[in-house]
């Protein structure tokens, strides 16, 4: 208290008083403190994403979230799939994406790069607010945005390939031969003698090849 006899004019000089400030989370359309939470909230940072090398953001947090799982669908060129605490509805178990504000149904477009953190939502009390939408989990992404300071340039390379792992066995000319005669004499039918059997081609040679990316 400041005591102001008679004065008409008073000078008050507030002290600074340096504190950490807590961790801020994004929660539905607006933030709060970490401390202040008490549902299930984890939060990603942009160094935690770029330490793993992905061309995919779903990727980039395999094994970095508990109750989050990404699997690889094992189809050639197919993004991996995601559960939040599991599937919860039999019309699907994809999450709500919401990215600087806006809903989306999936992150493919987004360079790893460019998120600057990624919040999970994943129990009632924090998605309370999406209503339906959010019954399979919400991931909000901020966005990196320009900074007042010195200009920064960050370059991150990284190369990988995709191979088939397992192929299928196929038979060549002559055994498809003799598998299709063993085939016919089972059946009663005469032995079928065609000279011409000499091709070896693999399709899958023809068809699967080596990417780069």
């Amino acid at each position: 208290e400041i005591a102001v006899n008679g004065r008409s004019t008073i000078n008050v000089k507030m002290e600074e008083d340096s504190q950490l400030i807590d961790e801020v989370v994004v929660v539905g359309y607006g933030s709060a403190k970490k401390r202040d939470l008490t549902g299930s909230i984890v939060t990603v940072k942009a160094d935690e994403i770029a330490s793993k090398p992905s061309t995919n953001p779903l990727a980039s947090i395999q094994g970095k979230v508990a109750g989050v799982q990404v699997v690889n669908t094992g189809r050639a060129g197919q993004d991996p799939e995601i559960r939040v605490r599991g599937t919860n509805s039999i019309n699907g178990f994809k999450p709500l994406y919401v990215v600087d504000g806006l809903f989306t149904d999936n992150i493919n477009y987004l360079n790893t790069a460019d998120i600057e953190s990624m919040e999970i939502l994943k129990d009632p009390s924090s998605l309370a607010i999406f209503g339906v939408r959010g019954a399979n989990g919400v991931i909000i992404i901020t966005t990196k945005r320009a900074k007042i300071g010195k200009t920064m340039v960050n370059i991150n390379s990284s190369v990988g390939w995709k191979v088939i792992y397992d192929r299928v066995g196929v038979t060549n000319a002559e055994e498809f031969k003799m598998l299709y005669n063993e085939q016919l004499i089972s059946q009663g039918s005469d032995p079928y003698d065609y000279t011409q059997w000499t091709g070896n081609t693999d399709w899958q040679d023809e068809i699967f090849q080596y990417r780069f990316y």
